[in-house]
């Protein structure tokens, strides 16, 4: 049984945090008269709803108006779900480019 042995690799199955990632898919506001979608995966690390880990998640925006974004940062700590797992916040700002930039905001989907 798990709980039997004190081993790092059986603590994090018992307690759950084995490594997890979450997918996002983000409109960002209108600036110069179009937006833009911020979508991808955030990389992988172990944690739980109950913990404050973050992750970190970078991309290109899509492809609008003759042109894209560069974007990346750190999601906020862990947001429960009531069903279980967690979510995270994304607020960021794409890099800027054909002189404007877009900012962004929401969550990630569920851990996976």
């Amino acid at each position: 049984m798990l709980q039997d042995y004190d081993h790092p690799v059986a603590t994090a199955i018992e307690k759950k945090t084995l490594l997890h990632a979450h997918p996002f898919a983000l409109p960002t506001s209108i600036s110069a008269g179009h937006r833009h979608l911020v979508r991808g995966t955030t990389t992988s690390t172990e944690g739980d709803e109950g913990d404050q880990h973050v992750h970190y998640y970078s991309g290109v925006s899509s492809y609008e108006d003759g042109h894209e974004h560069p974007f990346r940062g750190w999601t906020g700590p862990p947001i429960p779900l009531a069903n279980g797992g967690h979510t995270h916040e994304i607020v960021g700002q794409t890099s800027y480019t054909d002189c404007h930039s877009h900012p962004y905001r929401g969550q990630t989907g569920r851990n996976t």
